[in-house]
């Protein structure tokens, strides 16, 4: 009896810590930079920590989107430059931070807030 107890405490511990970990995984999720537009910021292959923790949009913060854009469904690291709201909605505008290498919003324009999905926190690998 003393084992199966002992046993089930030590699976109930290790349950925890996976939920925990999972928790953090979910709120603050790393993400690897691809390409070239936000040299000489990021590199290509940067490891970002973000989260999908805040309240507002701020600009000259970078953000992670999803573009949508005649089929083409992409996930993009950019530069908030600007925030506006038209009829109770938010849009934002977006721009990489190497001009001659970022297709952002000075071609697409303006975003729907909700295609945000994580806000950049830290450069966890450069």
């Amino acid at each position: 009896r003393g084992e199966i107890k002992m046993l089930l405490r030590i699976f109930i511990v290790l349950l925890v810590i996976f939920c925990i970990g999972a928790l953090i995984y979910y709120l603050f999720p790393p993400v690897k930079v691809c390409g070239r537009s936000m040299y000489p910021t990021y590199q290509d292959d940067t490891i970002l920590l973000t989260t999908r923790c805040f309240l507002k949009y701020v600009p000259g913060e970078v953000y992670i989107y999803n573009r949508k854009e005649d089929g083409d469904d992409r996930v993009v690291v950019k530069r908030l430059k600007d925030v506006i709201t038209q009829e109770g909605q938010t849009y934002l505008y977006f721009e990489g931070d190497n001009p001659e290498e970022s297709y952002d919003s000075r071609y697409y324009g303006y975003i729907h807030h909700s295609l945000v999905m994580l806000k950049v926190v830290k450069v966890l690998k450069y």
